[in-house]
């Protein structure tokens, strides 16, 4: 006798839905993944039933007909179902990063808190914020840096109390006492290390993830080059070669904190001759983003370009205007 499957297989395997059903309203960790890979299945019928269409005008065959296509659409159903069960496109394991929210980092591989089903339920009434997952599905920041060692000179702060639970406002004051550590072991101005952290990690929304979905908490989008010992995360990223952008998959640096990225940012800066000029001009937020630039820290030609705009950005001003003193007094 065979157990009874939580997760449907088939894709008219009604009871299966309904005990998925039945599995979320009782919170069961696994029932956000089961959901997940299912609203990933709809995702490839939409893909496979546009490709099959985009064939009509080629041509019919002898057996071409209204049963025929009745039955290519189930198996093409059946099709998606496997496919989402196993490697999928990714967009199931993105859903369930984005329901567990600040919770994803403290689950085991292959559970979901309780608190990513109640917000399921809310996604489903209210849409999904697909922008965020294409974030996370395509990295920013096509990047080139110079290997180094993680330092311990820049301490680990502690975000300001009563903030923001998400966006732009949420990650500033998360990262904002790192910022203004690292940005005086540097000798610049932390609005510009925090607009750089905010470039190449799309405000937090889009830091790079191991397999398991744990963050590699890299929010300089640096490199894991021959002299880096520590962790390391391959991920799907844009280089430019002779002004053309080439995909591929390179090694990034993993670390434990947000405070051990600043430090090896800073550690990376101070260490390499080519970044002085940048460090000299640390004062003026804009001559610092195009030393870097000069410098060779990122292959893409509009890189300056791109971190001046987030810095002149009206995302950035509002953000920094929601820091507040103790006392309630704006911070800057």
């Amino acid at each position: 006798m065979t157990a009874p499957m939580v997760d449907p297989g088939v894709y008219l395997d009604f009871q299966g839905l309904n005990r998925l059903k039945a599995e979320a309203g009782r919170d069961s960790p696994g029932a956000v993944a089961q959901a997940a890979r299912q609203f990933e299945a709809l995702f490839l019928q939409m893909m496979l039933k546009s490709m099959r269409k985009a064939t009509e005008g080629l041509g019919h065959g002898l057996l071409d007909n209204d049963q025929t296509r009745f039955y290519q659409g189930l198996a093409d159903q059946q099709l998606a179902l496997s496919m989402s069960r196993n490697s999928g496109l990714g967009l199931a394991k993105l859903l369930v990063e984005q329901l567990g929210g600040h919770h994803a980092d403290k689950v085991q591989p292959g559970a979901v808190s309780g608190a990513g089903i109640s917000l399921l339920r809310a996604s489903v009434r209210k849409g999904l914020p697909l922008h965020r997952q294409q974030q996370r599905a395509f990295p920013l920041g096509p990047q080139v840096r110079t290997p180094g060692t993680v330092a311990t000179d820049v301490p680990a702060g502690s975000p300001p109390e009563g903030g923001p639970s998400s966006g732009p406002a949420a990650f500033v004051h998360k990262v904002w006492p790192l910022a203004q550590t690292a940005a005086a072991a540097l000798g610049v101005s932390p609005v510009v290390l925090l607009a750089q952290a905010a470039l190449e990690t799309g405000w937090g929304s889009a830091v790079i993830h191991h397999p398991n979905g744990l963050s590699s908490h890299n929010l300089f989008g640096i490199k894991a080059g021959s002299g880096w010992s520590g962790p390391s995360v391959g991920v799907s990223t844009v280089e430019y070669q002779d002004g053309t952008a080439v995909r591929r998959v390179e090694p990034f640096r993993a670390y434990g904190s947000y405070a051990e990225s600043f430090a090896d940012y800073v550690h990376l800066l101070k260490q390499s001759p080519r970044y002085q000029q940048a460090l000299a001009s640390g004062g003026d937020p804009v001559a610092f983003a195009t030393a870097l630039q000069e410098a060779g820290y990122a292959t893409d030609p509009n890189y300056a370009a791109k971190l001046q705009g987030v810095l002149g950005g009206a995302t950035l001003r509002d953000a920094l205007s929601s820091l507040k003193e103790t006392d309630g007094r704006p911070l800057i």
